[in-house]
């Protein structure tokens, strides 16, 4: 089911996106999102596995500066995408309130898996 939705998703993007450029700023404007919450989850990951041992099980060098900066980054890129293509940012964050909206109504309906013994 995904990859069907996906791939009508290309085929949309490609259809009203008329220049390399224009699907190349909607694609780096939405991977400003993922990849931005993504590192941001390693401050919650620390946080919730502080009993684990003293320093949190997920531990790295220089941290937190390195993914403060990381995150920095690419909210750089997504701000400096809005304001050179803002009909490109706004389309992409239509597109992901629409998928997120999509992603908690079939979320709701989804039964628990049951445990097979």
């Amino acid at each position: 089911m995904s990859l069907t939705v996906f791939a009508i998703t290309c085929i949309v993007i490609l259809f009203f996106a008329n220049t390399f450029d224009k699907i190349l700023g909607f694609t780096i404007f939405l991977d400003c999102f993922g990849m931005a919450t993504s590192a941001g989850s390693i401050f919650m990951l620390r946080r919730k596995t502080k009993h684990l041992d003293n320093t949190g099980i997920y531990s790295m060098k220089l941290y937190p500066l390195l993914p403060i900066i990381f995150i920095c980054a690419y909210v750089f890129v997504g701000i400096s995408i809005a304001i050179d293509q803002p009909m490109t940012a706004l389309t992409g964050i239509i597109v992901l309130a629409a998928f997120m909206a999509l992603y908690f109504i079939t979320s709701k309906q989804r039964t628990p898996l049951k445990n097979s013994e």
